[in-house]
């Protein structure tokens, strides 16, 4: 996460599929928590004036069709979010969330930047500060590591397990690469990876793992037992049955092709 790219389009989704699971829209919900994985950006990253993903929050009748529907009060705050960042010429921020104005009240955050010198301490932090939280969001700058790729911009798979080893489920923000293909492969291994991991914990789950694709980046959906999976997947089906499911907003991965 970096703070420019606050209240842009896969903030608008991410949050979406937050208030759904959190019980922020109704039905049984998890406490939540999110390690917002701050990063900021490097000379290269700065001069490309990243973080204008925005034109969704223009008043007309598209945006109100195909994205204010699907959450009307969650769509008016990061418009006026948004807003107020250009009209004052102020840098948006995570810290400009109140609690309870679009995720849960007592909602616990992390906002600490990754840190590559001392990786490990920087995830302890992060656990210690949401540790009351059922369900936590993991929102890396970029996504999930490779072979290749495992700098402050990814979330690391160790630290999926060792949130998953305190009983906490996931949800994992990635965004995606240039190939799709590739992307899916790399979703199927994990959820098999991360079934094994559970297994060996004692939980017995098929498949931990959902996926959902919203403007091309990926959410993953990942239940550390049975109990956070009946819950969660009820929660699910309910968001699937909402405005953001409609004409194709949010699909559905299938991992068992």
């Amino acid at each position: 996460m970096q703070n420019r790219y606050l209240g842009d389009i896969a903030d608008f989704g991410k949050f979406g599929i937050l208030r759904f699971l959190s019980g922020m829209r109704g039905g049984q919900a998890l406490a939540l928590g999110t390690i917002w994985y701050l990063n900021e950006p490097d000379e290269v990253q700065a001069a490309r004036n990243e973080g204008n993903l925005i034109n969704y929050l223009n008043v007309s009748l598209y945006n109100e069709l195909n994205f204010r529907v699907c959450d009307p009060d969650l769509y008016d705050f990061l418009r006026q979010l948004v807003g107020a960042s250009l009209v004052n010429g102020i840098e948006r921020n995570v810290g400009q969330i109140p609690d309870g104005a679009i995720l849960p009240n007592a909602s616990q955050y992390y906002d600490g930047p990754v840190l590559d010198d001392a990786r490990h301490g920087w995830f302890d932090a992060a656990l210690d500060q949401v540790n009351d939280a059922e369900l936590v969001f993991l929102d890396p700058d970029i996504g999930m590591e490779t072979q290749r790729n495992h700098g402050r911009q990814y979330a690391l798979v160790n630290e999926l397990t060792r949130a998953l080893d305190q009983g906490k489920s996931l949800v994992v923000y990635q965004n995606p690469s240039r190939n799709r293909n590739t992307d899916l492969n790399r979703i199927q291994n994990l959820n098999a990876y991360l079934s094994q991991h559970l297994q060996d914990l004692g939980h017995h789950i098929q498949q931990p793992i959902r996926a959902f694709v919203w403007q091309s980046r990926f959410f993953l959906i990942i239940t550390s037992n049975v109990a956070h999976q009946g819950f969660l997947w009820d929660q699910l089906e309910r968001f699937q049955n909402s405005d953001w499911y409609g004409h194709g907003r949010f699909t559905e991965v299938n991992l068992n092709l």
